[in-house]
C-alpha cells in the first residue's frame, strides 16, 4: 500500500497554536498524548497567508521556508514534528524536521532503500528519518514496533479531503 501524507505532530497544547487562524485543519488524536494535522492546501495557504514562503527547503517537497518559520515561531518553548512520506510498497522517499526552542533543529530525509519492507520485517528502520524525529520528540516505540508504527502512522496513508 502507498503512503502519501505532510503533516505536523506535536502535543494538543503545541497543536492548538499551530491550528489557530486556519481554515478547517483535519487533525486526529494519536497515541502518547499527540496530534497529527494533515498539511492539506488549504492548511499550506493558510499560513503562507500569515508567512509566505519563497523558498522550499531541499529534499522536502511542501516544506518551505513560510511554513518553517511559522513552526519555528510556534516552537518557541516546545516541539513539533513535520514530515513529508511518499512511498509505495517500500519504494520511495520520507522525509522529517524537528523544530524545537525556536529553531528548526535537524531534518533527515531516506529515499527507496531504507524503506524497503524485508528491512522493516527485521526491524532495521531504527535510523528512517520519521523514526527519529519521533524519538526527538519523545515518542516511544512500543514493544515489537517502530516508533512509526507505535504511533499508529498506518491509518493515515492520505490527507482526508
Amino acid at each position: 500500500m502507498g503512503h502519501m501524507i505532510q503533516a505536523v505532530i506535536a502535543k494538543p497544547d503545541v497543536m492548538t497554536r499551530i491550528k489557530r487562524g486556519l481554515d478547517a485543519p483535519i487533525a486526529v488524536d494519536l497515541p502518547q498524548g499527540f496530534e497529527l494535522l494533515f498539511m492539506s492546501e488549504q492548511v499550506i495557504n493558510d499560513i503562507h497567508a500569515v508567512n509566505p514562503g519563497t523558498e522550499v527547503i531541499e529534499p522536502f517537497e511542501y516544506l518551505d521556508t513560510g511554513m518553517s518559520d511559522y513552526l519555528t515561531s510556534i516552537c518557541i518553548d516546545d516541539s513539533c514534528v513535520y514530515l513529508e512520506t511518499d512511498y509505495f510498497g517500500g519504494t520511495g522517499i520520507q522525509c522529517a524536521a524537528f523544530f524545537s526552542q525556536g529553531t528548526l533543529v535537524e531534518s533527515l530525509h531516506s529515499s527507496s532503500s531504507v524503506l524497503e519492507p524485508d528491512l522493516h520485517a527485521q526491524g532495521l528502520l531504527w535510523n528512517a528519518p520519521i523514526n527519529t524525529m519521533f524519538r526527538r520528540m519523545g515518542i516511544i516505540r512500543e514493544p515489537g514496533l517502530d516508533e512509526f508504527d507505535s504511533m499508529n502512522m498506518g491509518e493515515y496513508r492520505r490527507i482526508p479531503g
